[in-house]
């Protein structure tokens, strides 16, 4: 159980996981200024659900909110945002760590951890190159010993499986974020500074 403000309401209540994450976002979408949009998009978002039968006549925020991130998802990939991929990405591995969907939060896990060693990409204006746009990415998280396991150590013992040999097992999905994103940073360079 959890203490939350609803915004819209201004009433203080003890809630659920679920309807602590949807007045979150509502108060979230209130302080951005965005709430006709936040829920234009959860309308929109319940409608599509509703409309496959899966998720009877009124599917759960939860539901809808999973959707939601599946959505920003696809848009960071489609317009190789590195920065959105990896605040949705950091939602998702929120859900799933607290489902305690080990298994799939692994590689979100490792996903964001990559992500956020890479950094951030900021665009500037270079005088010196007669005007040409430049990017210099700005880290987000320094690579440190250990930093790898104390971020998926939970994840790893629950699947019976070495940070080592998890972190291995990424190599592939990392080359192929380096590739699509262009990160300044390769896996093979990240991960002996931080198991």
């Amino acid at each position: 159980m959890f203490v939350r403000t609803n915004q819209r309401s201004r009433v203080r209540m003890v809630v659920t996981w679920a309807e602590a994450d949807e007045i979150d976002d509502v108060n979230e979408a209130i302080t951005t200024g965005n709430l006709d949009a936040y829920d234009a998009r959860v309308t929109r978002c319940r409608d599509d659900l509703r409309s496959t039968g899966k998720f009877g006549p009124s599917p759960a925020y939860a539901d809808v909110r999973w959707r939601m991130l599946n959505e920003d998802v696809a848009g960071a990939l489609a317009t190789k945002d590195p920065v959105a991929l990896l605040f949705a990405h950091r939602r998702m591995l929120e859900v799933l760590r607290r489902r305690r969907a080990t298994d799939q939060a692994l590689e979100l896990a490792l996903t964001v951890f990559y992500l956020e060693q890479c950094g951030e990409p900021v665009r500037g204006y270079d005088i010196d190159r007669g005007g040409a746009d430049t990017v210099t990415w700005q880290p987000l998280a320094t690579p440190s010993q250990g930093s790898l396991t104390a971020w998926v150590g939970r994840e790893c013992e629950g699947l019976g499986v070495s940070v080592e040999e998890a972190a291995r097992r990424f190599d592939a999905r990392a080359d192929g974020l380096r590739r699509g994103f262009g990160l300044p940073l390769s896996w093979a360079r990240i991960r002996p500074e931080c198991v």
